[in-house]
């Protein structure tokens, strides 16, 4: 970004698509149309391992997709944004807060409010913080911390250059002005979607979601009958680790195991 210029976000680093791991938490920021108009939604997501990964540095964010239609009713916009995301869920998805305050009425729900229909169309959305400063401050940050862009993130990489002051910077005192800001859907989703980002991101489990223990296919009719209704009261596991050891692997109480021998034979040859 060049010093005196009106522009408020500074250049993206732009890379080359590519698969998102499983592991790394996501985000999403939507910018809802309201009757009519462009939806705009932008996929966020961060590093979370001590390595770079395609041009993503540790801890740093990376928009990674986009949705952008116009004309289309909040449940297509709803279905196609759950589509972009699956199999993985966001850890947050974040709306416009003025689409809780924006209400019409609905033939089918009477009087609703943009929002409620992407809540009954199953988005979970939640309202975002702050006003256009607060996601110029939130770009400019990400910026510090390493922010990158796909190439797919096609009306982001358009619109973040041409997000400026509207006239010139003077000293009489008035209030800036961003010019045009209404438009700029894919700044705002992008600014949404920054806003839940911790400061230092940890990374998803993905390991399986299994039953408190595994029943043999070699017990009879009516055991299997009772340990099926038992495990039914018992907390899930994540793969191998035991529900018995509070979740802690059981490599890793393994390894542990080992480390007490190790303490306890160096013990013994001091004596």
């Amino acid at each position: 970004m060049e010093a005196g210029s009106s522009r408020l976000i500074p250049d993206f680093k732009i890379l080359e698509p590519f698969s998102i791991p499983g592991h790394w938490p996501r985000w999403i920021g939507i910018d809802p149309a309201r009757s009519t108009g462009v939806t705009c939604a932008l996929w966020v997501t961060v590093n979370p391992d001590k390595e770079a990964s395609h041009g993503v540095n540790p801890n740093s964010p990376h928009f990674y997709a986009e949705y952008w239609a116009e004309g289309r009713d909040a449940e297509l916009h709803a279905d196609a944004i759950r589509q972009v995301s699956y199999p993985y869920s966001p850890r947050a998805q974040v709306m416009d807060r003025t689409a809780w305050s924006a209400s019409f009425q609905s033939k089918k729900f009477g009087s609703i409010c943009v929002a409620d229909l992407y809540i009954q169309a199953g988005l979970p959305v939640v309202p975002s913080a702050g006003d256009e400063w607060t996601r110029v401050m939130l770009f400019i940050n990400a910026h510090r911390r390493g922010l990158t862009v796909s190439k797919a993130c096609s009306n982001l990489l358009r619109q973040g250059p041409s997000y400026r002051l509207k006239g010139q910077i003077t000293d009489k005192g008035k209030p800036l002005k961003i010019a045009s800001k209404a438009s700029y859907h894919a700044v705002d989703a992008g600014g949404y979607a920054l806003s839940l980002i911790p400061t230092k991101v940890v990374a998803v489990d993905t390991r399986e979601i299994r039953p408190a223990f595994d029943i043999s296919e070699q017990i009879d009719r009516g055991s299997r009958l009772h340990w099926e209704e038992m495990v039914k009261h018992l907390p899930k596991r994540r793969g191998n680790e035991s529900v018995v050891t509070m979740g802690m692997d059981e490599s890793l109480m393994a390894e542990q195991e080992v480390e007490r021998v190790d303490v306890k034979d160096a013990e013994d040859d001091i004596w």
